[in-house]
């Protein structure tokens, strides 16, 4: 088979003895496959002849391919190069002839290179036709493909290298769509909780697990417990620290946790203290430029030269959990101050539960009478979920004040914390505090010890434990700082 460049002509009129020769116009590489001629049977071998001043080599070697017979195993190809050591006879394994002049010989073979043939110029025939050739002006490359074998492995190798391509390219456009969900929840979850006006109205209240004290009390401590303690253990402790206290009424709500559909499971969120304490938190201290007279200019003005991150989607959840919980709240402190209008609120709280309590004091989300009758909070071994969002509603109800002094003031901040607890670390603890007194939310550290038998790396936390064993001398201490004296 001849295959012609643009025309026949020359093969039709010229005096070749060609006997039993097809001439072909050779088509568009693109159109090998589905040419009738081509699709007849395997070639044994191409003879090309000058293609670079012609059409495009690299091109149409590809397209070939699958139309010239190889060797099927590779281990032909190994028996093949052992005959060349020898010297012993062996089969031609040449697929294509390459003749082209000598000024573009190196272009063609680079082509025919990358069109994945490799040299096969150890052929016993290629001396002799490399004289004759030469003899012309041109010189001559012998030129083989891989087996069969090799080459659909090679395509197997290529096909799951494409899948694995597509697949990346696959989870990088879902991680995209899925960052760009994520932003979008960020930006409405950021706008919308904890905001007076946005938040849907809640029917349900926080069941009471215990009543203790006097009921016309003017002082009330309504305590939340964390998400795994029996009230009951705190029933007994605060019982104990009534037995002590002297001070004025007081009466204390333990209460439950929240219920409803929101909530699979009675919890006020669904994070542990240790998890949230290793999320940590993101902030930026602002100055005008980054000499020591701006940070120090700066440093003046501590509540407006400060930036806070956004909280993570899975922290924006959580406070999703904690609003409810506040809701839940609020309908019963809203209820208890209209029953008596002179209560002074304490609201504290241990672990998940003393977070509910931070959020429902510093938000500003409260209803307004609830906030004017909040003196205090007691934040008690708990890690704030998200705290970097409340810093910021801090920062804001700061400046806003200093526009309005006649408003209410802020609520105390009691940070009450054992020492080596494992899972909110003193660094935390220091780090809420310095924020609260950031923004003129005045705030103090009380901890207490626990004896400790055993302490491991890991091990279990020391409290609550029994937590009539420590709470009744710590709350005496809180409620003297408070002006409210147990003598």
């Amino acid at each position: 088979m001849v295959l012609a460049d643009t025309t026949l002509e020359g093969l039709n009129t010229g005096n070749h003895n060609f006997k039993r020769v097809t001439t072909v116009l050779l088509p568009m590489p693109e159109a090998l496959s589905q040419n009738s001629t081509f699709a007849e049977e395997l070639f044994d071998l191409v003879v090309t002849v000058e293609p670079m001043g012609y059409l495009d080599l690299a091109e149409y070697a590809e397209h070939l391919r699958p139309h010239i017979r190889r060797r099927e195993r590779e281990e032909e190809r190994k028996l093949d190069q052992a005959q060349r050591c020898t010297n012993t006879k062996r089969r031609s394994k040449v697929q294509l002839l390459c003749m082209e002049r000598k000024e573009r010989f190196e272009d063609a073979r680079d082509e025919l290179y990358s069109a994945g043939y490799y040299l096969a110029d150890h052929d016993q025939a290629r001396p002799k036709l490399r004289r004759t050739v030469l003899q012309a002006g041109h010189d001559l490359s012998c030129l083989a493909l891989p087996s069969a074998e090799k080459e659909r492995r090679k395509a197997t190798e290529t096909q799951q290298a494409q899948e694995r391509k597509e697949k990346r390219e696959a989870a990088e456009i879902a991680k995209a769509e899925q960052e760009e969900e994520e932003m979008v929840q960020k930006t409405v979850l950021q706008t919308s909780l904890f905001d007076p006006v946005l938040m849907t109205p809640e029917d349900r209240k926080l069941p009471v697990a215990y009543d203790l004290g006097i009921a016309e009390a003017e002082l009330l401590l309504v305590w939340l417990p964390g998400n795994n303690e029996d009230e009951a253990l705190w029933q007994a402790a605060f019982q104990k620290f009534l037995e002590i206290y002297q001070g004025d009424a007081l009466r204390i709500i333990i209460a439950g946790r929240p219920e409803g559909p929101e909530h699979r499971a009675p919890v006020w969120h669904s994070l542990s203290d240790q998890e949230t304490v290793g999320r940590g938190m993101e902030w930026y201290e602002m100055h005008d430029m980054p000499t020591e007279e701006a940070i120090a200019k700066a440093a003046k003005d501590p509540a407006s030269n400060v930036s806070f991150g956004r909280p993570s989607v899975e922290e924006l959840h959580c406070m999703q959990e904690i609003e409810v919980s506040c809701k839940q709240l609020f309908n019963l402190l809203s209820d208890e101050v209209a029953r008596n209008q002179k209560t002074k609120v304490i609201l504290g709280g241990f672990s998940q539960g003393g977070a509910v309590a931070a959020f429902a004091g510093l938000s500003r989300a409260a209803p307004v009478k609830v906030q004017q009758q909040l003196t205090s909070l007691l934040c008690c071994g708990c890690a704030v979920p998200g705290f970097q969002y409340l810093a910021s509603k801090m920062q804001a109800a700061c400046l806003q004040r200093r526009d309005s002094p006649e408003d209410s003031p802020f609520p105390s901040v009691k940070l009450i914390y054992c020492e080596n607890d494992p899972e909110v670390s003193d660094r935390y603890v220091s780090t809420i505090l310095s924020l609260c007194n950031r923004f003129e939310h005045p705030a103090a550290l009380h901890s207490f010890k626990v004896e400790i038998k055993e302490q491991l790396p890991g091990g279990p936390r020391p409290i609550p434990g029994l937590p009539e064993q420590w709470l009744p001398s710590i709350m005496k201490e809180v409620l003297e700082s408070l002006a409210f004296p147990a003598s």
